[in-house]
């Protein structure tokens, strides 16, 4: 197989079988600094899945609403636009569902759990939400794309057990790259936020190194990853001794099971928002 460069994945992505024109339409319109909410409701409006869950995502505890939003330009406003972009991009390739076209096991499962893992910790450190709950749900994206780029050759050398650290060394050797590089290739294709972007590409590296005075994304993203991986595709959390560590690479000093307290509450509540 021929490696994936970053032109080589570009034309590659172009032949990618994306499932949600109306999603492609919104990812373009929020390319346009200048675009206003009301031209962005009208053209979600036009699909019923995306509607949905704005809404519902907007009148949830999660955002922390006290009014019900019935209207889609403010449903938008209160999820804000990296949110509604993230949502696009999944429903683009047709992430929403395990049934979609060639995901790996359990991905969805994954997203959702790291979404509330990256969640948890920034409302512990008082950052953005909305941000971390996006970095989150995509962080693993290319895994799906490379998974659907060679089927075959992902699943062949690639198994859902294999440690993370080994399959990035087997990405790197059937692909050219990696899924962190993948998916930073393709957020940048798409424009989205450099923050978010380098929170993705960045999701497995050590901590430590990219922070000072407080963590930043992507940091809470790498260990909001690691306690979404706690959860089970049942519903059930895994024990762990390295809780204390990953809190502490934050620097958290929180019980462990406040945490998962608030992980399993939270990963109910995102499956419930972003579920039809």
């Amino acid at each position: 197989m021929t490696p994936l460069t970053p032109a080589t994945l570009a034309a590659e992505l172009q032949k990618l079988p994306l499932h949600n024109e109306t999603a492609l339409r919104v990812i373009a319109l929020l390319d346009d600094p200048d675009v206003e909410v009301t031209d962005l409701g009208r053209l979600i409006q036009t699909d019923p899945g995306l509607t949905t869950r704005a809404l519902k995502l907007a009148n949830s505890t999660f955002f922390g609403r006290r009014t019900e939003v019935t209207a889609i330009d403010k449903a938008i406003v209160a999820v804000g636009f990296s949110t509604v972009r993230t949502f696009a991009l999944a429903a683009a390739f047709d992430l929403f569902t395990e049934k979609g076209v060639s995901l790996p096991k359990n991905f969805w499962h994954h997203a959702i759990a790291s979404a509330a893992g990256t969640t948890v910790m920034a409302r512990r450190l008082r950052m953005s939400a909305g941000d971390a709950f996006s970095a989150g749900l995509i962080h693993d994206l290319g895994v799906a794309l490379l998974h659907r780029y060679d089927t075959t050759a992902y699943e062949s050398r690639i198994t859902p057990d294999m440690p993370e650290e080994e399959a990035i060394l087997v990405e790197r050797e059937v692909f050219g790259i990696d899924h962190c590089q993948a998916a930073a290739m393709t957020l940048t294709e798409v424009r989205f936020p450099r923050v978010l972007v380098d929170a993705v590409a960045l999701h497995h590296d050590p901590v430590r190194r990219r922070w000072r005075s407080r963590p930043d994304l992507s940091a809470v993203v790498t260990i909001g990853q690691l306690l979404g991986g706690l959860i089970t595709p049942t519903g059930g959390v895994v024990a762990t001794d390295q809780m204390d560590i990953w809190l502490g690479a934050l620097g958290l000093n929180i019980p462990s099971r406040t945490i998962v307290s608030e992980l399993v509450t939270t990963y109910s509540e995102v499956t419930g928002y972003i579920a039809i």
